[in-house]
């Protein structure tokens, strides 16, 4: 089976909809999670601790 490694961009509900796709598949995981931190918030101006990016697997 070929493997396919779509990437989605998501500027607000990135958490959610990972979320939502782990759940509906089977075999699904989160992986990774970063977030703002507060250094650099003069340059991306988003508050410290809000997701910035979510990496999942689907049926893995």
């Amino acid at each position: 089976m070929r493997k396919i490694s779509p990437c989605l961009w998501l500027d607000s509900q990135a958490g959610e909809a990972a979320n939502f796709y782990t759940l509906f598949f089977r075999h699904s995981r989160i992986k990774h999670i970063s977030r703002y931190g507060g250094a650099g918030f003069e340059f991306h101006g988003k508050p410290e601790g809000l997701l910035m990016t979510v990496e999942f697997e689907l049926n893995r």
